[in-house]
């Protein structure tokens, strides 16, 4: 059964001329993933995160499918032949959808320096709502996250193949349905003049 999605929440007492942005710099920032005896890295393609009044408002990413790595097995072959399965037809398609979203919903603060998320994870095309605890900290110039482990069911999202709850087939090639991820984020505030010239650009001025 499919996990439900998360309703957006607005956040009342807050003015939109005391925002910050930022823009998640994907060359520092990076997905950990860890299923069974092996694990690896994902990238990120784009992200954006606003601060309002002191607190995280809203944050969206997008992830790069077909960038999954594995960083636990040193014998090329190998590694490639797990890369490209996770990747197939039967587990993520990166083919036919090359990128996976996440969209915060609303947020919980736990300690100064912590919060409890809730967003819509979106693999496959399907959204899936996901909770979980995050260290974060910013200023006027950057924006650092790093997640505690998030436990997910990849069935959540329809990808059954190779799962002993679903189906027979080879044992030797089953792949455990839970997953473990840990995100690592680190974001540059786009400067107040950048986000002028945008709102200039659409205006048509």
């Amino acid at each position: 059964m499919l996990m439900g999605i998360c309703l957006s929440q607005t956040v009342s007492g807050q003015k939109n001329n005391d925002t910050l942005l930022y823009r998640v710099d994907v060359d520092q920032s990076l997905l950990k993933w860890r299923a069974d005896n092996h694990s690896g890295t994902l990238k990120f393609k784009s992200g954006l995160i606003s601060v309002t009044e002191g607190e995280l408002t809203k944050a969206n990413f997008t992830m790069i499918m077909d960038s999954v790595r594995n960083s636990d097995i040193d014998y090329d072959l190998m590694r490639s032949v797990l890369e490209n399965t996770i990747k197939s037809q039967e587990l993520l398609h990166a083919g036919k959808f090359p990128f996976s979203f996440f969209d915060l919903c609303c947020t919980e603060k736990l300690a100064s320096d912590s919060l409890m998320l809730k967003g819509d994870l979106t693999l496959k095309n399907i959204p899936a709502c996901i909770s979980f605890k995050s260290y974060v900290k910013w200023d006027d110039q950057m924006f650092e996250a790093q997640t505690d482990t998030i436990s997910i069911d990849r069935t959540d999202w329809g990808i059954f193949a190779m799962s002993k709850n679903y189906g027979g087939g080879d044992q030797s090639y089953i792949v455990s349905d839970t997953i473990y991820l840990q995100i690592e984020l680190k974001a540059n505030r786009v400067p107040e003049e950048h986000l002028l010239e945008s709102k200039k650009n659409r205006l048509g001025k």
